[in-house]
């Protein structure tokens, strides 16, 4: 029988983002309680691995271009090293052919995607995206199993072991960010857009633009202290509880917030995003603006009208938390330690 050993292999940082890092991170928590042993190869440092350290991850730097068959060499000699029971790519790189090369005979492949890749080769795939278990029911012909729709939603230790989720009183709260690599700082033009709009009510930013991008938000918040806090990423559960709603992308953000009965307006910034976003409008937990920042100040006009119906909103917020139940990071860990190897 196979040690209950685990290697990863994803990516983050700049032009990457942090939603890879931060989904598996939920994943290798959840197997370190198991008494899992793990291994993560990435291809450059980011601050999101101080969290992958202190889960007492072996973390090795892969300096090949990622998807390459140079990095394909560099991890099959890790497998050849670590002898894992499961290999996990997250990750956009790692094409049919990337996985095909992988010396993966003895030990499983499990595969995150987000794009109904019809050509994944893993033995496990898990598409965690809202209505994909409806949408994806007849894909992935070569995978032996699937972890489709959002009862699998990788929620990281903060949000499963919170005790409770119920929220604090606010005062009409919106949350705002756009995502772990927000070049183009939407969450400063959002910020902006909803002052324009005017009303009753506070805003926290979240800002993972660049310096001079930060800079801008902390002007714009000094002169209104009353009315803005800005911030560069942080602990973003205290955040979701005193929050009555979140402006943000169409990323794994509105599933965490959902969770934690927080409704979202969204707008999207990648194609990919759009299905898990009307999925989730259709269930009732969001309204989706359209995509791209054209459609910021529909979207601003479309919170206010939230904050101003109580009714609506707390409806919303108990479809949230009956989508996103925060077991999913266990109904995966289940699905690793139960499936057979091949021989």
């Amino acid at each position: 029988m196979l040690e209950k050993k685990v290697l990863y292999r994803v990516d983050g940082g700049h032009g990457v983002g942090n939603g890879h890092l931060m989904r598996t991170l939920a994943l290798a928590q959840c197997l370190k309680g198991r008494g899992w042993t793990q291994t993560l190869i990435t291809s450059r440092e980011t601050p999101v691995l101080a969290s992958w350290k202190k889960e007492g991850v072996n973390i090795i730097y892969n300096d090949e271009l990622p998807g390459s068959m140079q990095d394909v060499r560099y991890t099959n000699d890790v497998i050849d090293i670590t002898n894992p029971k499961c290999v996990i790519l997250d990750g956009y790189s790692f094409t049919v052919e990337y996985q095909e090369a992988l010396s993966c005979e003895k030990c499983l492949l499990l595969c995150l995607d987000d794009t109904e890749n019809t050509s994944v080769l893993a033995d496990i795939v898990l598409n965690q995206n809202p209505g994909a278990e409806f949408r994806y029911v007849n894909s992935y012909p070569q995978v032996r199993q699937k972890l489709l729709g959002s009862s699998y939603t990788l929620l990281r230790r903060e949000f499963w072991s919170h005790k409770s989720r119920a929220k604090s009183k606010s005062s009409n709260k919106v949350l705002v960010t756009f995502g772990g690599d927000d070049k183009d700082n939407l969450a400063l033009s959002a910020t902006l857009s909803l002052l324009r709009e005017g009303g009753d009510f506070t805003i926290q930013a979240i800002i993972t633009s660049s310096e001079e991008g930060f800079s801008s938000a902390k002007e714009l918040a000094s002169k209104y202290p009353d009315k803005v806090q800005v911030t560069r990423p942080t602990d973003i559960v205290p955040l979701y509880l005193e929050s009555d709603i979140l402006l943000t992308a169409g990323g794994t953000t509105v599933l965490e917030a959902a969770f934690f009965g927080v409704p979202s307006v969204v707008i999207t910034t990648a194609p990919n995003q759009e299905p898990g976003i009307k999925s989730l409008q259709k269930l009732g937990c969001v309204i989706y603006a359209g995509q791209g920042e054209k459609f910021l100040k529909r979207a601003c006009s479309q919170v206010l009208m939230l904050l101003a119906s109580n009714m609506r909103l707390n409806k919303m917020a108990e479809q949230c938390q009956a989508v996103i139940d925060g077991y999913g990071v266990r109904r995966v860990a289940d699905a690793i330690e139960f499936a057979e190897v091949k021989v």
